[in-house]
């Protein structure tokens, strides 16, 4: 390639990356948030109240990083615009990834390269919880997924997947199962379509070092962070000093306190850290989403059944686009990770299922939804027959009556997290 045809390529990548951030602006602000201002909710107001002077846990990285960088001037104005601020970090770093899609699929396939960005920046259950409530704990995931692609695609950078890895739990470890997972698997198709053995070696290293530091890290989290956190009395007493008096998220999330009702027994929360009590308290956590599902059940069903519908469409196209590819002869390797990227949206639904459908049930359909279409660009930006298959496919759509009705009311439906 010459020198010009690299100047004309970079040229192309800026107008494309201009052009998503631009939509996601207007889109956000006239679809989404219906030209009303981004305001902190009560929940993500509390999260830059907290930092690790309460203790060490996960949930608390955000409010530390933004308590370390604006110490006494912390307020609720300057809270507002450091979210909007990361909101916008990720909307930058969003575009600059697609317009690298967009140039690498070449020509041919552009404009259907071009339709499928629309989708991943369109709709309820990608950027959307996001946007309705700025400075929700999971944008944080936004910011070390696009860190992550960066690292993966640059051999100089990945020695810093493992902290990704570790910096991710620290802001939920519930970051297993939504991001580490799919994290884990475009290492191993990386792994399978690099021809280079050393290259191979590399990353098998940054593999087994970041799942060894994932198994390290969320197993400490997960059986001591509740018993390192000060009294209950002592955090609220903390986050009144700064001028937030909402306590709701954090009874449930480290007291195990649901609308001042302790939801799992007292013996149970003074026993040690251990193996047993980890699945008594996952039991108890069962049993009140039984209870929230239990209180309101045609909306918990609305909620989940009406999500289902609006995503089956797009679900089906490219689960059935993962399962011809496992079928395919060769490369075990890749077909494992074709089968593992298939498997990750029904396995995310399920966990919705068990503990969202009285609560949270859109924060589950975005963290299946958007790894999914994580997973499948990574697929279509490094796999030239992949991308061959996909957008053949997606060509046949053109002109569908069915597929414009299902985008324009895909894309009209934004909701809270909570919802």
């Amino acid at each position: 390639m010459g020198l010009d045809e690299k100047k004309d390529g970079a040229k192309r990548r800026r107008r494309y990356s201009l052009l998503f951030f631009a939509y996601l602006i207007i889109y956000d602000c006239f679809v989404v948030n219906r030209l009303a201002p981004w305001r902190l909710s009560d929940v993500t107001r509390s999260v830059f109240a907290v930092d690790y002077s309460y203790g060490f846990a996960s949930k608390l990285l955000p409010g530390a990083v933004y308590n370390l960088i604006v110490g006494s001037r912390a307020s609720e104005t300057l809270a507002t615009l450091w979210a909007v601020a990361l909101l916008l970090a990720v909307f930058a770093g969003t575009s600059l990834l697609l317009g690298r899609f967009v140039e690498r699929v070449g020509p041919e396939h552009r404009v259907s390269a071009l339709v499928l960005s629309t989708v991943l920046l369109s709709g309820a259950y990608t950027f959307s919880v996001f946007v309705r409530w700025p400075g929700l704990l999971d944008t944080a995931w936004l910011l070390f997924t696009i860190l992550f692609l960066v690292c993966l695609g640059q051999r100089r950078l990945r020695f810093f997947i493992p902290v990704i890895f570790a910096l991710s739990l620290l802001i939920h470890f519930s970051a297993l199962v939504f991001y580490l997972t799919i994290f884990s698997v475009l290492i191993l198709y990386r792994i399978s379509a690099v021809p280079e053995k050393r290259e191979k070696t590399e990353l098998w290293i940054i593999f087994a070092v970041s799942m060894a530091v994932t198994a390290g890290l969320f197993s400490f989290l997960i059986l001591n962070e509740s018993r390192m956190i000060v009294p209950m009395e002592e955090f609220h007493k903390k986050l009144s000093e700064r001028g937030c008096d909402y306590y709701f998220y954090w009874d449930y999330s480290f007291f195990r306190v649901w609308g001042d009702v302790p939801f799992s027994p007292a013996s149970v929360n003074a026993e040690p850290p251990s193996l047993m009590k980890f699945f008594r308290l996952f039991y108890y956590q069962l049993v009140l989403c039984k209870g929230l599902f239990e209180r309101d059940p045609p909306m918990s069903l609305i909620n989940t059944l009406g999500g289902a519908a609006v995503l089956a469409p797009a679900v089906v196209f490219v689960e059935s686009f993962h399962l011809r590819r496992l079928r395919e002869k060769g490369g075990g390797l890749k077909r494992f990770c074709a089968f593992l990227m298939a498997a990750q949206f029904p396995f995310v639904f399920f966990l919705g299922i068990l503990f969202a459908m009285g609560i949270d049930m859109t924060r589950y359909y975005t963290h299946a939804f958007l790894p999914m279409l994580i997973c499948l660009f990574y697929v279509l930006y490094t796999d030239e027959s992949a991308r061959t298959e996909f957008f053949g496919k997606m060509r046949r759509l053109k002109g569908s009556a069915q597929a414009v009705i299902w985008f324009i009311a895909y894309a009209a439906v934004a909701l809270d997290p909570s919802f």
